[in-house]
């Protein structure tokens, strides 16, 4: 008789700790979905991640706007200091005419002449050195730009590279060697 109350109350105890085990893993599986975000909290934040790179296309965008503008009036400068260079160097030529025909001229216009001179010289130096800019940013705007090589992002350039291997091994018999 007492071997079998104990029994009886062996499974009794089993049977209320298998209970409170059930309990717990289903409040566990509760608790878990509570913790994992939802389908449309994911979507939100999928849409927030596409609209923040939208927003960074269109800052490169006007950036590329920008540097096409510069450019323009880079070319713009260009043209005014060939046509002043030309309109300069006119001058010149006849001041160096007339002081070449009337050789009793006042030092005054010799003077004016070589003033005209320096001024040429100056205006050819500064174009010079605006076409050499000029060529220096579209050269550097059309590497950037069509570079195939290379990725470009937010101004890190990576450049992928490796190497590939081919090795193969041929036997003639079932030999004790092995690759080396």
């Amino acid at each position: 008789m007492k071997r079998l109350f104990a029994l009886a109350l062996m499974v009794v105890l089993m049977g209320g700790l298998y209970t409170v085990a059930a309990q717990d893993a289903s409040g566990d599986a509760a608790a878990k979905k509570k913790k994992d975000p939802s389908v449309s909290q994911e979507l939100q934040l999928l849409r927030e991640a596409i609209e923040a790179q939208q927003k960074q296309i269109l800052n490169l965008a006007d950036q590329i706007q920008s540097r096409d503008q510069r450019i323009q009036q880079l070319e713009q400068r260009l043209d005014q200091s060939q046509a002043a260079a030309t309109q300069a160097q006119a001058k010149a030529d006849a001041a160096a005419a007339q002081a070449g025909s009337a050789v009793a001229q006042e030092a005054g216009q010799q003077q004016t002449v070589v003033a005209l001179k320096n001024d040429v010289a100056d205006l050819k130096t500064s174009n010079a050195n605006v076409a050499l800019s000029l060529q220096d940013t579209q050269k550097a705007t059309r590497e950037a730009a069509e570079s195939p090589i290379a990725l470009h992002y937010k101004g890190i350039t990576i450049t992928p590279g490796g190497f590939l291997a081919g090795e193969s091994v041929y036997r003639n018999r079932a030999l004790g060697s092995d690759i080396n």
